[in-house]
């Protein structure tokens, strides 16, 4: 039986370097958009990858909102670039192009209630939205994983692929370098709960996660992203502690 590790991080270059070593000889299969695995190959065959970005930005293939994802990846394209292993990207077109329109969203929306705005309203919907998004795109993905592996294989996803590749019929496990502690990130956990079935997410708690994610937001411009993680993750553990 095929069997494929799913790893489950989150877009840090410190979770993404403790990824490496996961993977050693396996394909592996990025959740980047399927239209730009053939830039990433270009790096596989001995372009330097800092190039190959910085021409991707150029012309318009990493939009702004991905560009930290992008350079978070930074210790796999360094990997792929010395080990030269077979690597696929497997984000819908499609999904990759609506997603970034949520981004877009997100930032709009994090901009009004940073001058004091909160839509609820609005914030749900978008963050519905964007989960059954995923849940619609996720068989698409699922498919052109199990179409192309050969062999062992390692994927960057979460823990519903891992589900769906299961049941496809591949030895899917999944392995968790860091869990999530960004506020919408765990607000779209608990929105997605609901949309499974679960209890509906009030608008007290729709409330508490975006002021924290404005006060992420906050601490971000102080720190850089990497920090202000870090930062925010130990403030939340200790008022969840409270």
């Amino acid at each position: 039986m095929t069997k494929i590790i799913v790893l489950e991080t989150i877009n840090l270059k410190s979770s993404i370097e403790k990824a490496i070593v996961w993977l050693d000889g396996k394909t592996i299969f990025l959740d980047l958009p399927t239209d730009v695995e053939s830039y990433i190959k270009e790096i596989i065959q001995g372009a330097n990858y800092q190039g190959v970005l910085q021409y991707m930005e150029d012309v318009g293939l990493i939009k702004v909102e991905e560009k930290r994802k992008y350079r978070a990846y930074e210790p796999i394209f360094e990997y792929i670039y010395k080990n030269r292993p077979i690597v696929h990207c497997y984000e819908d077109p499609t999904h990759h192009y609506l997603s970034m329109d949520t981004a877009d969203e997100i930032f709009v929306l994090t901009a009004k209630g940073r001058l004091g705005w909160i839509d609820l309203g609005r914030w749900r919907r978008v963050l519905e939205d964007e989960i059954k998004l995923g849940i619609e795109y996720l068989e698409v993905e699922g498919e052109f994983i199990c179409n192309r592996i050969k062999g062992d294989g390692v994927c960057i996803g979460s823990s519903d692929l891992k589900d769906y590749l299961k049941k496809r019929g591949l030895d899917a496990r999944s392995v968790e370098i860091d869990r999530s502690y960004l506020p919408l990130d765990i607000l779209r956990e608990e929105i997605k709960e609901e949309i499974l079935g679960g209890e509906k997410v009030s608008d007290k708690t729709m409330k508490r996660f975006i002021d924290y994610h404005l006060r992420f937001t906050d601490i971000i411009i102080e720190n850089g992203f990497e920090d202000a993680y870090q930062i925010w993750k130990e403030e939340y553990l200790e008022i969840e502690r409270c």
